[in-house]
């Protein structure tokens, strides 16, 4: 846990206080504003490039144009020499050009935002291991590296520098309130009151110093000033939020009045369940979170059900939305290792929430890949797990908003209808409160644009945020650092292997070339292999060569109309054993094939197709009595007539 010796010549870059480079451990300085905003853009985001169009943004407020960029790269000149004068020995330039961008480069123990954390959250494992005073310590050390407010000379410059400044502050905030948890939990109490005296007033929302300051002063013998320090939180709460305090806050208070003595030996048990192993440690008292998923704190004083917020009136439900995942995931073994990665990344050194954007083309499995890595990965979120169908792509709804997103995320947290802000934006504005500091998952499934994502996204570093788009949110990368995941289709012994699990092992190896000659067919496209494969479950005593033949036939048929797409002709033509009810509105399958299937192909050359009744009479001795070949009542299974030249 002890720090590195600082080396005689070692650059560490300083973003927690004001901008600073600093050299052998004696700051150096940069002299002009531009640069110094400059460079806090870049060390936000070190090791990763910038885009220009961000860095335009944070220097000048402007859209990109060709004289700021010019005007970029003027300044980064002047930035690469000034750090090249302090190492003169370095062999290659900190500020790489990489496109569309910039990259600054900083090893290990370059830059103090990166101490900071892993100093953080090191006391928070010493917390959960049960070493409180080691915990303090740690935490300590985290927050003596800070030299004032975060970026303090650039954040006017900028929005977006601002932004960074205040994730940093409440990241300092947040170690602050986890270091004065620790040293209640090695059992100091009274010699905290005047530190925490001060940061009540300094921050008076933050119900969690709050109940700190209350259980110091119980333990200092101040039962009545902890009891006026609950009435004066309740007060302040109402005339600016408009709200009462939340359970835990109201709990404590319950204890104090009847002078719980549990109070005098442990405070992180009062109100802030232990943690569970690989958890965050609990939050302590009238904390603005909490960790544990069964929110085991019995029921509100008077015996009302618990709100997130604080009213009586609703039940506290940790929200866990997730739905049910796929029965048979298949494969995607390299997209589920690049969120693992992004996961490993949320929160190391990190100012903004790790965003993933999965995309691809309809039915590739966006949806399934999102919630099946979700559900695996869903005790690394204790503090929950939100889920929204934003309907960007849905031909029978319109899409939602990120206002209406936001009301349903409220909901889930527990904020009582009568205690939401009038505005959308006070209504945003509270979301973003509820979720800082916490770690919760989001998944934001079907995206039509950036726009309906961008309002949803939470400010903590500690939440990961999976999105689903049809399209590739170029924008939401640039902007926000959203990382890709481009599904494509899947290779043929991944398909063999989704259509194998479907049909049953045993009906497949009966038919292994019917098998090949399905996955074929549908080209890899993990929803038209379940929709062939739903088909074929309905009707147990159809031969899959004979869903084989079907498939072909439509893939002829579409064939013949012309409507070849390069990649994915065998992908659409699988997409048509739906009935037209269920294929209705897709944009994979062309317009004209989305009506009857009774018709003449090729532009009337004479072709018919013949269909198979789905009820009535089987053909005498048919291996299949009975039973209909494929699709619902109102889809038939066409089978080619041979005509010279067309649909062979």
């Amino acid at each position: 846990m002890g720090e590195q010796p600082v080396a005689a010549n070692a650059l560490v870059v300083g973003l927690l206080g004001p901008v600073d480079v600093v050299i052998g451990g004696v700051p150096a300085g940069i002299a002009q504003p531009a640069l110094r905003a400059l460079l806090a853009t870049l060390a936000l985001s070190a090791n990763r490039v910038v885009p220009v169009a961000s860095l335009i943004d944070a220097l000048w407020q402007e859209e990109a144009s060709r004289q700021r960029e010019r005007n970029l790269h003027v300044q980064v000149h002047q930035l690469r020499r000034r750090l090249a004068e302090l190492e003169p020995g370095a062999p290659a330039s900190r500020i790489a050009t990489v496109a569309p961008g910039y990259r600054l480069s900083l090893g290990e123990g370059e830059l103090d935002v990166q101490a900071f954390t892993s100093l953080a959250a090191c006391g928070r494992r010493l917390a959960r291991d049960g070493d409180p005073a080691a915990a303090a310590d740690a935490l300590r050390q985290a927050l003596d590296l800070w030299r004032g407010p975060a970026l303090a000379d650039v954040l006017q410059l900028s929005q977006q520098l601002s932004a960074g400044a205040a994730s940093l502050n409440e990241q300092r905030l947040a170690a602050l309130e986890d270091r004065i948890d620790a040293d209640l939990a090695a059992g100091t109490g009274a010699d905290l009151c005047g530190e925490l005296t001060g940061l009540a007033a300094r921050f008076p929302l933050r119900e969690r110093l709050r109940g700190q300051l209350m259980i110091a002063l119980f333990r200092g013998g101040q039962r009545g000033d902890a009891l006026a320090a609950y009435q004066h939180a309740r007060q302040v709460l109402r005339d600016e939020l408009g709200l009462d305090p939340g359970p835990r806050l109201r709990a404590l208070h319950q204890q104090i009045l009847a002078g719980d003595t549990r109070l005098t030996r442990l405070a992180a048990a009062v109100a802030a369940p232990a943690a569970r192993p690989g958890e965050s440690p609990g939050h302590g008292p009238g904390g603005d979170r909490h960790d544990d998923p069964d929110d085991a704190r019995g029921p509100a004083p008077g015996g009302g059900p618990r709100s997130a917020v604080g009213s009586p009136a609703a039940v506290a439900v940790l929200p866990r939305q997730l739905p049910a995942g796929v029965r048979h995931f298949t494969g995607r073994a390299a997209e589920l290792a690049e969120l693992d990665r992004l996961l490993g990344q949320r929160g190391e050194g990190t100012q903004g929430v790790t965003i993933a954007a999965i995309d691809g083309t309809a039915g590739v499995g966006k949806t399934a890949l999102a919630l099946h890595w979700s559900r695996r990965v869903a005790g690394h979120f204790p503090d929950g797990q939100l889920h929204v169908n934003l309907r960007g792509y849905d031909p029978a709804a319109v899409p939602v908003t990120p206002a209406e997103a936001i009301r349903g995320f409220l909901d889930a947290l527990g904020v009582p209808p009568g205690q939401l802000p009038a505005t959308p934006e006070a209504q945003a504005g509270l979301y973003r409160s509820l979720l800082a500091g916490r770690r919760m998952l989001l998944v934001l499934d079907n995206a039509r644009d950036p726009g309906q994502v961008r309002p949803l996204l939470p400010g903590s570093p500690g939440c990961l945020v999976v999105v689903t788009s049809r399209t590739v949110l170029s924008g939401l990368a640039a902007a926000d650092d959203a990382q890709p995941v481009s599904l494509g289709l899947l290779p043929g012994h991944e398909a063999t292997a989704l259509l194998t699990a479907r049909l049953g092992v045993s009906r497949a190896a009966a038919e292994p070339e019917a098998v090949r000659q399905i996955v074929s067919l549908c080209a890899g496209l993990p929803l038209a292999l379940a929709i062939t494969a739903a088909r074929a479950a309905a009707r147990p005593r159809l031969p899959l060569a004979a869903l084989a033949a079907a498939l072909a036939c439509e893939q002829d048929r579409l064939g013949c109309a012309g409507y070849r797409r390069a990649g994915h002709q065998r992908a659409r033509s699988a997409l048509l054993v739906l009935p037209p009810a269920e294929r209705a509105g897709r944009p994979d399958v062309p317009a004209a094939r989305r009506s009857s299937r009774t018709r003449h192909l090729a532009g009337g050359r004479g072709q018919h197709v013949r269909h198979i009744p789905l009820a009535g009479p089987a053909d005498a001795g048919g291996a299949h009595r009975g039973e209909p070949a494929l699709g619902a009542p109102a889809g038939p299974v066409c089978l080619p007539r041979p005509a010279p030249g067309l649909c062979r």
